[in-house]
């Protein structure tokens, strides 16, 4: 399980944007697949716990983005588009 603690976390949106939003570990490097993260199991404004999906390969480094529909400021306002938030933490899987 992985905890991430930040500002405007909530994943939360329309339904017809489902599929795209979500948490995501992009590779740094060239080659990787990016993988999105399937069980979300504390999702809060502040606070997102995942379980790091089987996806995500052993030696390669991710940064991870954040896929949304609600307000940084006030969750449970749903923007008009999706936003993305980027880490500026690089994670090493071993």
């Amino acid at each position: 399980m992985l905890t991430i603690h930040g500002f405007g976390l909530k994943i939360d949106g329309a339904e017809e944007n489902r599929d795209v939003m979500g948490l995501y570990f992009v590779p740094v490097d060239e080659g990787g697949e990016t993988v999105k993260a399937e069980i979300v199991a504390v999702n809060e404004p502040r606070t997102l716990k995942i379980i790091i999906p089987q996806g995500v390969a052993s030696g390669m480094k991710y940064t991870l983005k954040v896929v949304t529909q609600t307000s940084p400021k006030h969750s449970q306002n749903i923007l008009k588009n999706l936003r993305e938030t980027h880490s500026d933490i690089v994670l090493s899987i071993e």
